[in-house]
């Protein structure tokens, strides 16, 4: 999709001047070999923090959240008049009906017949019944709309821990962006487990804030309220196996109940 691979390389160019964001290299809208668009970038060291987090002391778990609060707030920081997708020169696209508003029809679109059967009849319908008494909270968040990393999770982000301390080295995949809230890239990385670690959450909201990052009184619950759409496009995949089929009943439940 050369459109997507042009957004990245601009956000490649444009991040990278001030966020752990890989340098780009080189980047092409196709090749003589396979006609697919390519791109080269700097290498990065670091681990996927979904593979570490579990293995640090909470102090250390704290400064790796704080250092990753600073850099989403940096990402944040990049605001867009209005909401949509970005296309090649990161201009914004509205998002087409029943995507970016009221979470009925979000939920509709997302989840489509499939997501429904899988979910099941009594859980759907519960879903559907809070969504018609709770349809906008998700715009209840402040600021304008801003960049949005789209799947800003443990497996994007590279860290490096060494004797130099406990840091972001690289955030990557960018194909996902678009202009949005931030509080869809908050809830995908305080999802389960990393949300669930030992002060994380606590860590990532202190280095959001005093990177001048705004966090309403109800941001966490708020990110729940979006982890709802998350989910519902999880079970409306063409492919999802069991064991995430069962995760996104189980959260949806959750939320649910303990709203």
């Amino acid at each position: 999709m050369p459109d997507v691979a042009a957004k990245v390389a601009a956000l490649h160019r444009l991040l990278a001047q001030k966020l752990p964001v890989p340098r780009l290299v080189f980047a092409a809208p196709d090749n003589p070999i396979t006609g697919h668009a390519y791109m080269l970038r700097d290498w990065s060291d670091g681990k996927r923090l979904e593979v570490v987090a579990h293995e640090q002391t909470t102090a250390v778990l704290a400064r790796l959240g704080r250092d990753i609060g600073t850099v989403l707030a940096g990402i944040h920081s990049v605001t867009f008049a209005e909401g949509g997708f970005l296309d090649g020169q990161l201009n914004v696209v509205p998002f087409p009906p029943g995507i970016g508003g009221r979470l009925p029809e979000l939920l509709e679109t997302l989840l489509g017949p499939r997501g429904k059967e899988r979910l099941g009849p009594e859980l759907t319908q519960a879903l559907m019944a809070f969504a018609e008494r709770e349809p906008n909270l998700g715009a209840s968040w402040p600021g304008p709309p801003s960049l949005t990393h789209g799947d800003f999770g443990g497996s994007n982000i590279l860290v490096c821990i060494d004797e130099l301390g406990a840091r972001v080295e690289a955030v990557i995949d960018w194909e996902f962006a678009f202009s949005g809230s931030p509080v869809m890239d908050l809830g995908n990385l305080l999802r389960p487990p990393l949300g669930e670690l030992p002060g994380f959450e606590d860590a990532v909201a202190g280095g959001y804030r005093a990177a001048g990052g705004v966090l309403p009184e109800d941001w966490r619950r708020l990110t729940l309220y979006n982890g709802l759409a998350d989910w519902a496009a999880f079970l409306g995949r063409s492919r999802i196996n069991d064991a995430l089929i069962d995760d996104a009943g189980r959260m949806i439940s959750r939320t649910l109940e303990s709203w």
